[in-house]
């Protein structure tokens, strides 16, 4: 009969403490999950101080979200003039939401009373900040004459700076206006270029502008585009492309394909 092999005394003298360690971290472990206070509920109110602190520090960022706070009435009382302010300092360090949404305050007049020379003044800021959306209005502002002196010649100047960094709206619009002559001469080679890369960005009204001028359909058929193209055109006046694309059209729709024993034969009586 085999005799059992003793334990080593060396394990015995190392588990002893090892199990003493164990059952202290078990010990504090369960203290902390008793003693610990119970988790600050997330507040608005509580957010709103922290960005007051940090919009203090002089920080844009929340400088513009306590504007927010300030304009909503969300977790502190809403003050207009308090809002103002913040989004005025959060614009002057270049933070273009604030600036943005100064603009489009004063554009709309909503809690302020309507100035659209003051929402000019902001976009222009907004757009000397890099910011493609103020870019895109400002354009919109001198193609209309709101706030500023009406300049087809600027609007599509800031359409192109907007196109040029891929807004779909803006290659639209420039080639609108270049397709018509509006504040440029008139360049139809240029309109087709923009609406084509305007419609591969997925903007819908260059496509069915391109299906019209061209005949070229970016994406698929759509139940709209006749209407689309019909209306587009009557709008410019264009009524020889409408009757060219439709002779096109009947034309292409009477070819049918010649069937290879077909073209056989006819090659055999020849």
């Amino acid at each position: 009969m085999k005799k059992k092999r003793a334990i080593p005394a060396i394990y015995l003298h190392l588990a002893v403490p090892l199990i003493i360690i164990l059952a202290l971290l078990l010990v504090y472990r369960v203290f902390a999950l008793v003693t610990e206070p119970p988790p600050v509920p997330y507040t608005w109110e509580r957010t709103v101080a922290n960005f007051k602190v940090r919009a203090e520090q002089g920080h844009p960022v929340a400088q513009f979200y306590l504007g927010n706070g300030y304009l909503t009435g969300h977790g502190i009382e809403k003050d207009l003039d308090k809002a103002l302010t913040y989004y005025e300092m959060a614009s002057e360090q270049g933070e273009p939401r604030a600036t943005l949404r100064l603009a489009t305050l004063y554009e709309r007049g909503d809690s302020v009373k309507r100035n659209l020379p003051e929402a000019v003044r902001y976009l222009r800021r907004a757009m000397e900040g890099g910011d493609l959306r103020s870019t895109v209005k400002l354009a919109r502002f001198h193609e209309l004459g709101l706030g500023t002196e009406k300049d087809l010649g600027k609007a599509r100047f800031f359409y192109g700076l907007a196109s040029a960094g891929g807004d779909p709206y803006s290659l639209e619009s420039g080639a609108y206006l270049d397709f018509t002559g509006f504040g440029t001469p008139p360049d139809p080679a240029n309109a087709v270029s923009l609406y084509r890369d305007s419609a591969l960005r997925g903007n819908r009204e260059s496509r069915f502008a391109l299906a019209v001028i061209t005949g070229e359909e970016i994406g698929g058929g759509d139940g709209e585009l006749a209407k689309f193209c019909l209306a587009f055109q009557r709008h410019l006046g264009n009524l020889e492309t409408l009757e060219r694309l439709s002779e096109r059209k009947e034309t292409e729709e009477s070819k049918e394909p010649e069937a290879p024993g077909d073209a056989a034969a006819e090659g055999s009586k020849t």
